[in-house]
Parts: C-alpha cells; structure tokens; sequence
C-alpha cells in the first residue's frame, strides 16, 4: 500500500492545487484592480 498512496495524493491533490492557484491569481488580480 505504500506505493499506492502518492498516487492516489496526487490524483486528489493535483485539481486541489491548481483550483488554488487560480484563487491566488483571482486574489492578485483583484488587488491589482483595486490599486487603481
């Protein structure tokens, strides 16, 4: 089961991560539209 488990992180974890950076590139964004 040990070899199992990265993969199976890395399934759940992958669309985890790239929702977030979308968030953080949301966030910036709008703090750059706040800035003017």
């Amino acid at each position: 089961t040990g070899k199992l488990w990265p993969k199976l992180y890395e399934i759940k974890l992958q669309p985890l991560k790239e929702h977030y950076e979308d968030i953080v590139n949301v966030c910036q964004l709008r703090k750059a539209g706040n800035a003017y």
